[in-house]
């Protein structure tokens, strides 16, 4: 029982950490390894990818599942825990939704302890919290990505806008109107 207890304390604390990772990328393999070491809990992590999920950190799983794969359809369907048994994934391994604004964005694949044989409630429901934070955390990572390369874009636009204007008044041509 303090066994268990320590490992929800450390799923929590893996999920409050989680928000202080600050490159999308480097998200999946911080959570991984954090429940491997801290929590005991060998995992893996899919992040939505096309028309895949690709495994980004783990081994536990295919490397790459299609969006249509059985599992994947459930989990989003439910978009809750599942039991990976009677699916093309290992039998023995619950798979936790990360999920953004009711849209599935991957999966935490976690196995389940062999001295139980499943996650207690509580577990469960720390671990759920961890996919939450995470996908969230993700989502928020690359939207703040998006903002910089769209605000460098905009101020490569207005530079070749001055360019183009000066370049104009040098050869004479009427002035090009700013397209703001």
């Amino acid at each position: 029982f303090a066994a268990r207890l320590r490992r929800i304390d450390a799923i929590r604390g893996i999920a409050r950490e989680v928000d202080a990772v600050e490159h999308a990328e480097t998200i999946a393999g911080f959570v991984i390894d954090r429940l491997q070491v801290v929590a005991s809990i060998d995992a893996s992590l899919y992040i939505e990818s096309g028309e895949d999920f690709v495994r980004e950190a783990g081994s536990i799983g295919a490397v790459r599942l299609s969006v249509d794969a059985p599992v994947m359809i459930a989990l989003r369907a439910a978009l809750a825990p599942l039991s990976t048994a009677g699916y093309d994934e290992p039998d023995d391994a619950m798979i936790f939704p990360l999920v953004v604004r009711g849209q599935l964005r991957g999966g935490l694949v976690c196995a389940l302890p062999t001295a139980d044989g499943a996650f207690a409630p509580d577990e469960s429901d720390a671990l759920v919290a961890l996919a939450t934070r995470t996908a969230i955390a993700r989502d928020d990572l690359l939207a703040q990505s998006l903002r910089a390369e769209n605000r460098d874009l905009v101020a490569r636009v207005h530079a070749l806008e001055r360019e183009t204007q000066v370049s104009a008044r040098l050869v004479g041509l009427p002035e090009a109107t700013s397209a703001e």
